[in-house]
């Protein structure tokens, strides 16, 4: 069997950025973002900021990959060539399917 020429690097990429594996019940909000150069920096610059008022360590200055919890909430933030993606999730209040409070607090 002849491999595609890209096998390698997509694999590689695969066993980077693992799956992570959810205990249910468990809210999953997942966001992806459109990012130019610019954006991804700031992007970058943003997460960190937020890491550190919630007394999270900070990451490599070339970091694509953070995760932190924030209250009853973990976030996951992936960093690609042309999107950002953030992964909330939690337990909390997540045992019946597709319903959430109307207002967001991470400790709460």
């Amino acid at each position: 069997m002849i491999e595609h020429e890209s096998r390698a690097a997509i694999l590689a990429e695969l066993h980077a950025r693992p799956f992570v594996p959810l205990e249910i019940p468990r809210r999953v909000y997942h966001f992806a973002f459109a990012t130019n150069e610019d954006e991804a920096h700031a992007d970058r610059e943003e997460i960190e900021r937020l890491a550190s008022s919630h007394d999270c360590s900070a990451s490599a200055s070339d970091a694509k990959f953070k995760t932190m919890t924030i209250g009853c909430w973990d976030l996951r933030w992936e960093q690609h060539t042309e999107f950002t993606t953030y992964t909330w999730s939690t337990s909390k209040d997540a045992t019946e399917p597709f319903s959430h409070r109307t207002r967001w607090s991470p400790e709460k």
